[in-house]
């Protein structure tokens, strides 16, 4: 099964608007509007997790908004590189 957007209104956090989707049907990953960030909960964890272009910057945020701002930072420190 292919991912597929939530029926989850977007929000912004930051500057970054982030999304909601389903992956394989009972997990949810929020994604930044352009794609580059993606943070979700572990599983069977109450932590949480960011990545920026597919690598991990965050393994064990305690909220799922850390996460999303430490994908956020990762993207302007690469960016201010």
């Amino acid at each position: 099964m292919s991912d597929r957007m939530a029926d989850v209104p977007p929000f912004t956090l930051g500057a970054v608007t982030w999304r909601c989707w389903v992956i394989d049907e009972d997990r949810y990953e929020w994604r930044s509007e352009g794609g580059r960030g993606a943070a979700g909960r572990n599983e069977g964890s109450a932590t949480c997790w960011a990545s920026l272009d597919g690598i991990v910057v965050e393994a064990a945020a305690s909220t799922l908004r850390e996460a999303m701002h430490a994908a956020s930072a990762a993207a302007r420190r690469r960016t201010a590189a």
